[in-house]
């Protein structure tokens, strides 16, 4: 299994309709072949900082969504309400 960790900074204006629009990345991102888990959280005492947590399957199966055009266009989006994405950390899962 595979596990991907990303970090975004989300300025607090932007905030209410970055919470929208990821809520309705995340039902698109669950249905994807392989997706076990897929949610996002803001970090505790940051008032900016938010996390996004998937684990899938196979290294394929994630790698078939992130080549999704349709993937692609519902990113853009989240990332014109933040400040920066703080990049994305993939690791193994061993259990």
């Amino acid at each position: 299994m595979l596990g991907a960790l990303a970090h975004c900074n989300v300025p607090v204006k932007n905030q209410e309709k970055f919470e929208t629009l990821m809520s309705d990345f995340i039902r698109y991102a669950r249905r994807q072949n392989g997706c076990i888990y897929y949610d996002f959280g803001k970090v505790a005492g940051k008032e900016t900082e938010y996390v996004i947590i998937q684990k899938w399957a196979t290294q394929a199966d994630f790698d078939a969504y992130l080549e999704d055009p349709t993937f692609g266009s519902r990113a853009m989006k989240l990332i014109t309400l933040s400040e920066n994405f703080l990049g994305m950390d993939i690791f193994d899962i061993i259990y």
